[in-house]
């Protein structure tokens, strides 16, 4: 009979082993899914594209909506992506992560990622085309 209990204090030690294993594995699985976008890190995945837009991008930015402000200094954060289209104006955009600034002027296409938190700077009254999504 004694070996007997011996095994069964074993399976015990296994099966809680396991179970603690599991509990890590979701408690690191989650923290990554957090702080990571495509197993980037947070940071990384905060970048502002800033590029020049060709014919099509142009064309297709001149039907979305206008949005536009004078020279002044505001917190946003971004739920979703947003794409826009620099028609006037030029501003600085400076992630609160400790991200890269990104400073864009008219004529610029300009892709904010979603989850992005940020300070617009707006140096010269801005006016953009902006889609979300």
């Amino acid at each position: 009979g004694r070996g007997q209990g011996m095994e069964s204090q074993m399976l015990k030690t296994q099966r809680y082993s396991q179970c603690a294993l599991l509990v890590a594995a979701f408690l690191l699985g989650n923290a990554l899914a957090d702080g990571s976008t495509n197993g980037e890190p947070k940071t990384c995945s905060e970048k502002i594209i800033v590029k020049s837009p060709d014919a099509g991008e142009r064309e297709l930015a001149s039907t979305w909506p206008t949005w536009s402000s004078g020279v002044r200094k505001f917190p946003w954060s971004y739920s979703e992506k947003e794409t826009c289209l620099i028609l006037e104006g030029e501003a600085t955009v400076t992630p609160s992560g400790g991200g890269e600034p990104a400073t864009f002027k008219a004529g610029d296409l300009v892709v904010f990622p979603a989850g992005l938190s940020c300070t617009w700077d707006v140096r010269s009254p801005l006016r953009k085309h902006y889609k979300f999504g």
